[in-house]
């Protein structure tokens, strides 16, 4: 029989979860030779691992009900995720069949656009994110968007009030299977938003001696490697006569400050 076991080297019995239907002092046991039978609880039996699960394809667990609840779908979707103390979890698994790729795509405020390709599709498959605090915890799940098998497709998701600069964000493909149910994923990929770190390179003039300076544009570089520009127009640049002295000769000076934020 399929259901016979060995323990300490030979065939031995096993305990079942379940307790006897009449007497509680009593559970379900299978023998060495395969058969179903009852046992006392007391009795010094082997138990039998229900399956074996591999750890490393455990990307994260949740609460077994409404532990991956988002708020709705699409780029407002990332929702708080409750504190739990329950006992029950469901898993998220990677599958490792998926070839998902995403990479963060351009950057306006708080709000992203990701590009991905290689998704798997279908009625519960979904592009999905997680922000994880520096604990390790996750603290927002949302659904970005129902797959797409078209490849360099793209979801948004809007981070404000929700991310801190020591988190990271995570986009994946996920097959969402509701409550007590196992869900499938590609791996989690990475796609934190840049940390900017502006330095200041100069200004830029319009305008010449003779007829005089109308704008400024102030230059900064990101740590990232974007430019930014700030232009300043001739009501905010200060205009100075310089009187000659004996010493030096006399100019009019221009001065423009400006700041980033």
């Amino acid at each position: 029989s399929s259901r016979v076991a060995n323990y300490n080297n030979r065939e031995g019995y096993w305990w079942l979860r379940s307790p006897d239907v009449f007497d509680d002092y009593y559970a379900g046991i299978v023998n060495y030779e395969g058969s179903i039978n009852y046992g006392i609880v007391k009795d010094d039996n082997a138990a039998r691992p229900a399956f074996n699960l591999n750890l490393s394809s455990v990307l994260f667990t949740s609460a077994v009900e409404d532990g991956k609840v988002s708020e709705g779908t699409g780029s407002d979707a990332l929702k708080k995720v409750s504190d739990y103390t329950g006992k029950d979890w469901k898993l998220t698994l990677k599958d490792s069949s998926r070839e998902f790729t995403a990479s963060l795509d351009s950057q306006d405020g708080d709000k992203l656009t990701i590009t991905y390709s290689n998704a798997k599709f279908g009625d519960n498959e979904y592009i999905s994110a997680i922000i994880v605090n520096s604990s390790r915890e996750i603290t927002y799940y949302g659904n970005l968007g129902k797959a797409s098998s078209a490849d360099d497709s793209t979801v948004t998701v809007n981070l404000s009030g929700k991310y801190n600069d020591e988190d990271t964000l995570y986009v994946f493909n996920e097959q969402c299977n509701g409550n007590k149910m196992t869900d499938y994923s590609s791996a989690l990929i990475d796609v934190t938003p840049h940390t900017h770190d502006y330095e200041f390179k100069g200004f830029t003039w319009t305008g010449n001696d003779e007829d005089g300076y109308t704008m400024a544009t102030a230059t900064y570089e990101c740590s990232c490697g974007e430019m930014i520009w700030i232009a300043l127009n001739e009501e905010e640049i200060v205009k100075e006569t310089v009187e000659p002295t004996c010493e030096e000769a006399g100019c009019i000076k221009y001065t423009a400050v400006v700041s980033k934020n």
